[in-house]
């Protein structure tokens, strides 16, 4: 939004190259709207002179440009007290104590708008199958990988549809691992593995996993709004979002094709399709519809 761009063109820097270039593409869509198109020239050559894996017109994964787009910008802009520090591994039984100590630990180390905005936290939990005695291992993530295939199979569907509620379903599934090291009882046994969201951050970035095979077709069904409060464990996090963005694919398999992606407005509220350099007005059901899409984006909505 405007307040992230003013704060981004307040910290001009040489060593803000990436961060400056996004600020300008996000000043110039506000003031274009009524322009048909607009070529991010810019933006496309400092991405490709910082990172050589996205020189030239070869389509690539857009996971890997939001990962490089997300880290690059965090290391420009982080203003941590210890930011040269690597935050400390957090690894005990006792989950209040784990929470407590990396919260301290990271936000020591990391402070910027991208953990501010798109940063959430996340508990993977390891139970011991002898004692029972059960691991927290506290994690930040930035974005939730899914892969559809397997969510299908998860659900037992014979159709090809996958919604994103199956997708949070299959992210808190119970996993069981036959060869676990319990320093407890000192043996090696079965154990069940668990990952839950502590906190979801103010913009959910959800990367959809295809792959080459099957998986490469199965279709993601999506609302324009979705609660998440029942697989949320802070009461204080965020949970009821607005879809405000997608990644589509064009193309007969993964390896080629184009890529495309729609953005919602937040001033009026309208959709826009966004083609190379090409912006035309659209409507949601356009979006509901699209081909294969790769990344959605969501903001949080308070209610």
């Amino acid at each position: 939004d405007k307040n992230n761009y003013s704060r981004l063109e307040h910290n001009k820097d040489s060593a803000n190259k990436l961060s400056l270039a996004l600020a300008e593409v996000l000043k110039n869509l506000w003031e274009i709207l009524t322009q048909r198109d607009y070529p991010p020239t810019n933006f496309k050559n400092v991405i490709s002179e910082m990172n050589p894996l996205f020189k030239g017109i070869k389509a690539n994964d857009p996971k890997d440009l939001v990962l490089f787009l997300l880290e690059t910008i965090h290391q420009e802009l982080n203003k941590a007290p210890n930011k040269n520090l690597k935050t400390n591994y957090v690894d005990d039984t006792n989950f209040e104590s784990v929470l407590y100590d990396f919260h301290l630990n990271y936000t020591n180390t990391d402070q910027s708008i991208i953990t501010e905005e798109f940063n959430g936290y996340s508990n993977s939990m390891t139970a011991c199958g002898f004692c029972g005695t059960t691991i927290h291992n506290v994690q930040t993530f930035n974005i939730l990988f899914f892969p559809l295939e397997e969510i299908r199979k998860f659900k037992n569907y014979k159709h090809n549809n996958v919604t994103v509620k199956d997708c949070f379903e299959f992210y808190q599934r119970d996993n069981i691992f036959p060869s676990f090291y319990c320093n407890r009882c000192r043996r090696l046994c079965q154990s069940l593995n668990t990952n839950r969201l502590i906190s979801n951050p103010e913009t959910l970035v959800i990367n959809l996993n295809r792959g080459r095979g099957l998986e490469y077709n199965v279709n993601i069904v999506y609302d324009e709004y979705i609660n998440l409060r029942e697989f949320i464990f802070s009461p204080q996090s965020p949970y009821y979002y607005e879809l405000t963005g997608v990644i589509c694919h064009l193309g007969s398999n993964d390896e080629g094709g184009h890529f495309i992606a729609y953005c919602k407005n937040s001033n009026n509220c309208e959709w826009y399709k966004f083609n190379d350099s090409f912006i035309s007005k659209c409507y949601f059901y356009e979006v509901q519809n699209a081909n294969l899409p790769y990344v959605l984006f969501y903001n949080y909505v308070q209610v």
